[in-house]
């Protein structure tokens, strides 16, 4: 187990966390749609990881819809 470990993070706080994950994610879509192809690759990278994000924190907060097996990227 990991000592650095606080748990006081509030509900409010993770969905404050996963709006700001939402709205980089969209700027990262736009740019994708609108660069040039070398660009590409930094924008998808940084859009799935992103991703990534969003479900876990979802999970965290008890959403019924995301499934463990979505969390870990078999789904």
């Amino acid at each position: 187990m990991r000592k650095n470990r606080t748990y006081d993070r509030s509900d409010a706080e993770i969905d404050a966390i996963i709006e700001e994950a939402r709205e980089r994610q969209n700027k990262h879509y736009m740019a994708l749609m609108n660069c040039p192809k070398k660009n590409r690759m930094y924008h998808m990278r940084n859009y799935k990881g992103l991703e990534g994000v969003i479900v876990m924190g979802e999970w965290c907060l008890g959403n019924k819809d995301i499934t463990t097996a979505r969390v870990l990227g078999d789904e």
